[in-house]
């Protein structure tokens, strides 16, 4: 019988294969520099990204424009109410300004300025958006809100003046009542555009 020797092979200790283990993970993650056609194209994807981010605002900005010249016809029609206290002008003033705080809120909803308007059922507004989040947009739409608050007070007085004219009872509260409603949606929205510390929410019973 003839017995063949070799060399005999001792296993390699534990530390020495999680070393090489490692080297080879360390090795992985490596990623290889991008070439100059590589470093152009992703400079290029980081630009179309960021506009991609800008063009809700962008538009909320132009919405915010938009509703702004229609502001000037129910300034119109708050005035009328006001000199003449005829109630149907007040009311169509009233349902034409919680049509353009709908419009508003839902412009700033797109673009992620805001997240919710505080009404009931819904999440707590949002408290945490600094100037640069809220952007040119919300800047501008806190001005039209500041603009709808002053022609709110002006048809407080046009129900008073319609009340002086001779309106039922009846009327007077209905108005009264689309006024309170009107007031609470433009104080949601205000809110939700309020920043933490850089400002405080309107109150439109001043």
């Amino acid at each position: 019988m003839v017995t063949v020797t070799g060399p005999i092979v001792h296993p390699l200790p534990d530390v020495v294969r999680a070393s090489a283990a490692n080297a080879a993970f360390e090795h992985l993650k490596l990623r290889p520099q991008p070439s100059t056609a590589q470093a152009k194209a992703l400079a290029t994807l980081d630009i179309v990204h960021r506009e991609m981010e800008d063009a809700p605002k962008k538009a909320a900005a132009a919405k915010v424009e938009y509703l702004r010249n229609k502001l000037m016809a129910i300034k119109l029609a708050a005035g009328t109410a006001t000199a003449t206290g005829d109630l149907k002008f007040a009311r169509s003033a009233l349902h034409d300004i919680r049509s353009l705080t709908k419009e508003l809120t839902q412009a700033l909803k797109d673009a992620g300025i805001i997240k919710e308007t505080g009404l009931p059922g819904d999440p707590k507004p949002r408290t945490d958006a600094t100037a640069d989040e809220l952007g040119q947009a919300g800047e501008d739409a806190r001005g039209l809100i500041k603009d709808l608050r002053k022609v709110l007070s002006k048809l407080r007085l046009a129900l008073v003046a319609a009340q002086i004219r001779g309106a039922s009872a009846e009327e007077i509260r209905a108005a009264e009542k689309q006024l309170r409603d009107t007031e609470k949606e433009l104080q949601s929205l205000s809110s939700s555009l309020s920043a933490k510390g850089g400002g405080h929410a309107l109150d439109l019973r001043a």
